[in-house]
This record gives C-alpha cells, structure tokens and sequence, in this order.
C-alpha cells in the first residue's frame, strides 16, 4: 500500500503480555515480560513458554487474564491467536503443568 494507510505494522500490534510460571519445575524462575503479536498462535505461545520455563508443550495448561480481571481463561484452542482471547497491552499468561495435579497428595 504506497499510500502508508495499510494495516497496522509490527511494532504497533505487539503487546506486552506477562508470563507467569506457575508449574512446580519452573516457580522457581521469575515470571517474564514479552512483546507478542496479537497474531501469534497460541501452539507458537505453547512453544515459548516451553523454551523458556521448561514445561512441555503437551502438559501445559495456559491460563489467560486481561490484567485487570481475576478470572481466568483456560487457552484451550491451539490455532487461535491472542486477538481472539482478547489480549492486550498488560495480559497476563499463568503456566501450569498438568503433570503437578497427579502428584498432589489425596487429602
């Protein structure tokens, strides 16, 4: 588009989206702050929590909240982008290991 009134570019759709490890094996390490695009997948969003709080893409379950809310939505649709779920600039991502819920003790 020669007129410069395209689509927003790169720099203006990424938001900052909190990542917070909430998974056993990763609570020791510090919750991280990324610019993501409103675009990426969820499967990609799956892949760096992966990388970067060691939780397998298959045992993760994903928790979504806006930041100012505290309910949270389970990120249940892998080919779903963050538009979709509603992220925006101060969005939080809770990590949890499915794998932590059968080694809780039986009360």
């Amino acid at each position: 588009d020669a007129s410069g009134q395209g689509g927003p570019t790169l720099a203006q759709s990424l938001l900052s989206v909190t990542l917070e490890p909430f998974a056993a094996s990763a609570i020791i390490k510090p919750p991280s702050t990324k610019k993501l695009p409103a675009s990426m997948l969820i499967r990609d969003l799956r892949v760096l929590c992966a990388k970067l709080y060691g939780v397998p893409t298959t045992r993760q379950r994903l928790l979504f909240s806006d930041g100012d809310m505290p309910v949270l939505t389970e990120l249940t649709d892998d080919m779903k982008d963050l538009a979709y779920f509603g992220f925006a600039d101060g969005s939080k991502v809770r990590i949890e290991d499915t794998h932590d819920d059968k080694r809780a003790p039986a009360n």
